[in-house]
């Protein structure tokens, strides 16, 4: 569907934002304007229309990822279908070309020069993702049976990964460095002595019971997961629905499922959801007989806090200056949080 208006003219415009004001604008992703509802991420945009949603990548490079080109995008793309597949069967259709007529306006798929890659989606209800379902008291049993029995599910066809345990072991300290450096920068003023507290209690932990997370590589638990297991990523209606995996990292899709599930853990306990995560991680067991010791169960779900902390202190360099307080308050809640899960083995 070609539109010839004022709005799909500002694509011409440089960076993404002409590109972004034009497609949500025009009329080209639906059939009447001001249908689309655009949301912003730090690697995309998001297009919401009545049934779909399409996401462009942005022209970004960052350490962890390259997206400066059309081509590095389209093949981020597709890596983004083919992952997400696995947990999302039925939600990504594929890929949209945007395509520039000779005459100057956008199409989708259209018989011009193909100037970026939108992926296609099924849009989800939003009232039956985890978070919004937990919030509102709507979660239900069969709702908990499902998504343990989709996880174990996944976790038992996904591939494994292969690592020695002394290499784990050694990674984990690194990560935990590198971390800790990224928190204490001092522009960020993180209260420093909790910074290192909880990192030093986590690097005890990983040298003490080494032997437990010996166990977890030799029993084949390092798997390549989703990555980012939080609830805003879980949807549960007619059937279970886990979406927007880290497609960009394998690396950091190389977890143990017991860090995974630590990670859902924290972040329902984030949200009030201590007796979710509680009941969902005693469902899990129940289905997969995988025991966890507690005291590794506790060193993921810290870790997982500091990560969180740390991404939204980092908030604090690109974020509009109203909303500084908010991410030093997030950040200060998950290592509250961190330091709290902590204190119970004292």
């Amino acid at each position: 569907m070609g539109v010839n208006t004022k709005e799909s003219s500002l694509a011409d415009a440089p960076g993404p934002l002409g590109l972004t004001h034009a497609l949500s604008h025009s009329g080209i992703l639906g059939s009447h304007l001001g249908q689309i509802d655009v949301q912003e991420t730090h690697l995309s945009y998001l297009f919401f229309a009545e049934r779909e949603v399409y996401k462009l990548k942005k022209p970004v490079l960052r350490p962890f990822i390259d997206l400066s080109t059309v081509a590095a995008r389209l093949h981020n793309a597709n890596l983004e279908i083919q992952l997400n597949r696995r947990l999302a069967p039925n939600i990504y259709y594929g890929l949209k070309r945007i395509t520039r007529h000779r005459e100057g306006f956008l199409e989708l798929d259209g018989q011009g020069e193909t100037i970026d890659w939108m992926v296609h989606m099924r849009r989800l209800p939003s009232s039956r993702m985890l978070d919004i379902l937990l919030v509102s008291e709507a979660l239900s049993t069969s709702d908990i049976d499902l998504l343990a029995q989709t996880l174990v599910n996944f976790y038992a066809s996904t591939k494994r990964i292969a690592m020695s345990p002394s290499d784990y072991l050694a990674a984990w300290l690194r990560r935990l460095n590198h971390e800790k450096s990224l928190l204490l920068r001092t522009e960020l003023a993180v209260p420093e002595t909790l910074i290192k507290s909880v990192v030093h209690e986590l690097e005890t932990i990983l040298t003490t019971d080494e032997k437990l997370f010996n166990s977890r590589v030799c029993e084949s638990q390092i798997i390549d997961g989703h990555g980012d297991l939080r609830p805003e990523h879980i949807c549960l209606a007619e059937d279970c629905t886990i979406f927007d995996c880290l497609e960009f990292s394998a690396s950091l899709r190389a977890l143990d499922t017991a860090d995974e599930l630590a990670y859902l853990d924290m972040e329902l306990n984030f949200i009030g959801g201590a007796d979710v995560a509680e009941a969902l991680r005693a469902t899990y067991l129940e289905l997969s007989g995988n025991i966890v010791p507690p005291i590794v169960h506790s060193f993921y779900f810290c870790y997982r806090a500091l990560l969180r902390a740390r991404l939204s202190i980092w908030h604090l360099y690109d974020c509009q200056p109203a909303d500084i307080d908010k991410w030093r308050r997030k950040a200060a809640a998950y290592l509250d949080l961190a330091a709290h899960e902590l204190g119970k083995n004292r």
